[in-house]
Parts: structure tokens; sequence; C-alpha cells
């Protein structure tokens, strides 16, 4: 009994140090995060960051990219392989890169600056480069927030765990947005001990990607062939169609751009962790047809000027895409389609470039 249990232990030790090097990185990202598995738990960055830590020691990559951003990041309105992270790896291969992809789009639907900077915390804390990064921001994220967005809408958690001072200012921000954090130091140490169980056992940490495994498994073994193909010609597994966004109103207030505003704060401090790197944030565009009638507002206008001042002193590049694509290259109001992401990671793609060159 006690060989039993010694072999049993060695077993999981070894299923331990073994499982992100047996496991295909597919199910968690491909040409950006797979979405649906983050919906489901946004502790499967942990996950997705282990095995793509491994994905990057094993092929010897170097100088990559990291992608932080929203649903403009992300790529909502499109395919993986339409995406600007896609497009971006086209443009490395086509001037001479090889090897396996080196554009990482780590961006969610959804991501905030809040959630951009623990991204970058969670990105050191597995060995992962951010010496290079790229960072959407759009319009409306420096607007007031009455009370949403919250600022870390993705990642409050990782964030109260990485950066305490932060969450603490932040605080107020994200409780009247739904978030709150055990009041007690008891109920405090054991959501944190949770949470790194949760990210320290393998078992635990691709609970959702072996049971996918376990799906396809399942179903390539144990059904027929004829009705495997016959349920793959009725559900072939593609990412649902995303409905065009609801063309939003332009806040027409001024924007305040001290670190009073929440925006503000998690932009300063994304930037003092990128001081000394290579650093693009790009504004993304809005479409100019649906919203002519307020981008035409001097208000509108002076805000976007703020925004760009705010930007021009600051230690990292900067890309203002507003009119810069015109109508035929958006899905809706805010998202691109395949073409507006082509031109947009050309855009990106030569930024990246001059500052590597310089």
């Amino acid at each position: 009994m006690k060989k039993a249990i010694k072999y049993a232990v060695a077993f999981l030790f070894l299923l331990q140090a073994m499982l992100p090097y047996l496991l295909p990185l597919e199910p968690l990202y491909d040409y950006r995060v797979r979405e649906d598995k983050f919906a489901q738990d946004s502790r499967n960055y942990h996950a997705l960051l282990d095995r793509l830590k491994v994905e990057i020691d094993d092929n010897r990559i170097r100088d990559y990219i990291v992608i932080l951003g929203d649903s403009v990041a992300y790529g909502s309105a499109v395919q993986p392989e339409e995406s600007v992270g896609y497009y971006m790896e086209q443009l490395r291969v086509k001037e001479g890169g090889y090897g396996k992809p080196a554009i990482f789009n780590l961006a969610q639907p959804g991501m905030q600056a809040g959630d951009m900077y623990a991204m970058l915390l969670l990105l050191d804390r597995y060995g992962i480069s951010t010496d290079r990064v790229v960072l959407n921001v759009r319009y409306d994220d420096f607007a007031p927030r009455r009370p949403g967005p919250a600022i870390a809408a993705l990642l409050p958690d990782t964030l109260h765990d990485l950066d305490r001072d932060s969450y603490a200012h932040l605080e107020p921000q994200l409780a009247s947005n739904g978030h709150h954090t055990p009041g007690n130091r008891l109920g405090q140490s054991l959501a944190y001990a949770r949470d790194q169980i949760a990210a320290s056992v393998s078992l635990i940490r691709y609970k959702d990607v072996l049971a996918e495994q376990a799906s396809l498994a399942y179903e390539r073994y144990f059904e027929s062939r004829a009705q495997a193909y016959s349920e793959q010609e009725q559900s072939v597994p593609a990412e649902a169609d995303v409905p065009a966004e609801v063309p939003s109103t332009l806040s027409r207030e001024t924007f305040d751009l001290t670190d009073a505003s929440p925006q503000v704060y998690m932009l300063e401090k994304i930037m003092e962790h990128q001081k000394g790197k290579e650093t693009l944030v790009f504004l993304a565009g809005i479409n100019e047809t649906a919203h002519a009638e307020e981008l035409a507002d001097t208000r509108v206008r002076d805000n976007l000027q703020r925004i760009n001042g705010y930007f021009a002193d600051k230690p990292v590049k900067y890309l203002n895409l507003q009119g810069r694509l015109t109508d035929e290259y958006y899905a809706d109001d805010v998202l691109y389609n395949a073409n507006g992401y082509r031109a947009i990671a050309a855009m990106l793609w030569e930024e990246m470039r001059q500052t590597k060159d310089e």
C-alpha cells in the first residue's frame, strides 16, 4: 500500500511538471486568446502564460511583441486569421522572420487599462518579456466613469494580488462596479490562497483545456466516423458571430487627464512599468460616417487634441488612428473589418520597426 502511494505521488509530481509540455497551445490561443476560455474563467490566463512560456523557451523565440487591449485589438468582428496579430505575423515573416509566431495578442474584449497593467505584472511573474508591447486605448476610455466601466473589469483579483497599492487606490471605483474584496484578513488570505493554488497546480490550472481535450478524445474514439462527420458538418467549431456594436454617444465632457482619472492613473502605472522599453500606444479610430455629427462638435475635437497632448511628452510611442481609415474599413462604428486590421497591422508594424531601429 505504501509503495502504491509513493508511485501515485511520484506520478502526480511528474504530471505537474510535464503537463505544460504535453498539452497543445491551440485550445487557449489561435493568433489571439480563445475568448470562450477566458469568459469561463479569467484565471485561464495562468494556463495560457504558462504554456506560452514553454513555447517561447523551447523554440528560442526572441524579440517578440505582446499586444494588449480590448475588442479593437482583439478583433471581435473578424476571425483569428483576419485579426491584427495575424497580419502583423505575416509582415514579420515576409520581412525575414521565421520559426514559431512572435506576435502574441493577449487582448480581450472588455479589457481596461487596469487589466492591461495587471497583465504586464502577470507576464513578469511568468518570465515573459514586456520589452516590446503594443496597447490600444479608445476615446471613451478617458471619459468620466459613472460608475463604469470598471477600470479593471477582467483581472481585478490579479491587480489586488500583484499591486495592493494600486488596487487600494482604485478600490472605490471597482466597488462601485460590483467588485468587492473580502473585508477581513482571513477572507483575503483564503481568496489569495485559492488563486495561488489555481495558478500553481497544473491539473487545476489546465482544467478547462483538459476538459476540452477529453471531449475531443471522446468524439474521436467512441463515436462512429459517420456520426462524427455528420456532427462536424452541422456544427463547425468556429467563433460565434459578433453582433455589430450599437453606435455609442461620444462624451462631450472635458476630459480630466490628471491622475484623478482612473484611466490616467493606470496609464501612468503602465508607463512606469514600461520605462526604458519599446511601447506603442494606439488610439483606436471612430467611424467618421457613423459619428459625423459628434466628431464635428468642438468639445469632442478638443478632447481628441487633449489626448494627443497627454501622450506628446510621454515615454511611449503614440499613434492616433482617428481619420486614418475611411468607413469601408470598419465593421461598425468602432470595430474594424479584415481590411481595416490589415491596414492597422501595417501601421503598427512600421512603428515597431522604427522603434527597434532607433
